[in-house]
């Protein structure tokens, strides 16, 4: 027969307190596998799974609503979630092993630091790829994902990213003079679409708080700015003409 445990003893198992344990049932996070005749909670010691990637989530920056949707959606596949998490992990733990070196690099050399090893403490800490200029444009729903999906990412990865952008969009102003939904043009579309989806997760809302940004180009960082308004506008005009046609 399965162990039980009261409320209390699986908050010890699970080093959280009670407070979150009847929080999380409160709001149909983590409910307890059974009741007794009083009323206590009892919980199984599989309802760990469950709490461990609630845990873990929520340590990643998604809101609580959003864990929810996440465990509980029809197709939800526990192999891939715990995939999602390491790769946020294992970034994280290389974001902090560089800060490590750097920081040990200051404590045992006399000299003073190169700007590359001050850079990369600076970076560790406050994450300066997005938290800056985007943070503001978002809902602290849509941010929280934003900000998920990009701990996987290395600085040679946003290296890439940036380069990327301005490839496209050198692509695109090759093809300007022909309309938006002629072939060539909505090929770009169609990889501009592919580099919006992995920032959004393919989120219609984060999407919409994405295009909101890009208006504001003076906000934006340099390496991601179009100069040319019109070819903004062409670009978005595309991919306006992609998406209906995805759509349909």
């Amino acid at each position: 027969m399965e162990q039980l445990y009261r409320v209390t003893a699986f908050a010890k198992l699970a080093g959280v307190t009670v407070r979150t344990l009847h929080h999380y049932d409160e709001i149909g996070l983590l409910q307890p596998q059974r009741r007794t005749e009083g009323g206590q909670r009892l919980y199984a010691k599989r309802d760990l799974v469950r709490l461990q990637h609630i845990l873990t989530l929520k340590w990643m920056g998604y809101d609580l609503n959003t864990v929810k949707a996440m465990l509980d959606a029809p197709d939800a596949n526990m192999r891939q979630l715990f995939h999602m998490q390491k790769q946020a992990v294992d970034a994280q733990i290389r974001q902090l092993q560089k800060m490590s070196n750097a920081l040990g690099r200051a404590i045992h050399e006399d000299a003073e630091l190169e700007d590359s090893a001050i850079q990369t403490i600076i970076q560790s800490v406050t994450n300066n790829h997005l938290t800056d200029w985007a943070k503001p444009f978002y809902s602290d729903a849509t941010w929280a994902g934003v900000m998920a999906r990009g701990m996987q990412y290395t600085e040679a990865d946003y290296q890439r990213f940036q380069q990327q952008w301005q490839d496209l969009a050198t692509a695109f102003d090759a093809v300007r003079h022909l309309s938006p939904e002629h072939p060539q043009v909505q090929q770009h579309a169609a990889t501009m679409a592919s580099y919006i989806d992995a920032f959004t997760g393919g989120d219609n809302e984060t999407e919409r708080h994405l295009a909101h940004s890009m208006q504001h180009a003076d906000a934006l960082p340099q390496q991601y700015q179009i100069q040319d308004a019109d070819l903004q506008d062409f670009m978005g005009q595309a991919l306006n003409v992609y998406r209906k046609r995805q759509q349909s």
